[in-house]
């Protein structure tokens, strides 16, 4: 329940491996991960809230499905091939 953060390679790398990410709204992480489409991000960060979150996943599997997959679809733009040809086409 982290309250500031850049862009943590950790969401990523979870992402990559296919689990939906559950997190807070705050710094970096909204421009990793838009609410409801690659993860959940939480406003309000207590455990509370980050339990409900967690516990609506468990009962729309559908949901989360979508989540993962649209996750790894997002972890995927992270790959160094791809960040290679981002910075090759920048440079020249």
């Amino acid at each position: 329940t982290s309250r500031f953060d850049n862009t943590p390679l950790s969401l990523i790398e979870a992402m990559a491996l296919g689990l939906v990410v559950v997190s807070t709204n705050v710094g970096g992480i909204p421009h990793l991960i838009e609410n409801n489409r690659e993860g959940i991000l939480i406003d309000n960060p207590t455990a509370e809230s980050m339990s409900e979150a967690i516990a609506n996943l468990t009962n729309s599997l559908g949901l989360a499905k979508k989540l993962s997959s649209n996750g790894r679809e997002k972890a995927a733009d992270f790959d160094w091939q791809h960040i290679m040809e981002q910075w090759t086409t920048l440079l020249s």
